[in-house]
């Protein structure tokens, strides 16, 4: 990926995106019995509005309950 061909607000994304990637990496050193992916999703949700994280949670668990 050719960094410099991003637009300003791309390049901000990703600096703050591997910010978050890093410190979901420091949160697994400190507890190996965590899963790295499932850290990173959890800091992104935090960033979220209780609202928007609700309203994405109904959705998943409707869609997970008629899949089952």
């Amino acid at each position: 990926m050719d960094v410099e061909s991003l637009t300003p607000a791309e390049r901000e994304w990703l600096t703050a995106d591997e910010a978050l990637w890093q410190r979901a990496h420091r949160i697994v050193a400190q507890n190996p019995g965590l899963d790295l992916s499932d850290v990173y999703h959890t800091l992104r949700n935090f960033q979220r509005s209780p609202e928007e994280r609700l309203r994405r949670g109904l959705r998943h668990g409707r869609t997970r309950a008629r899949t089952l």
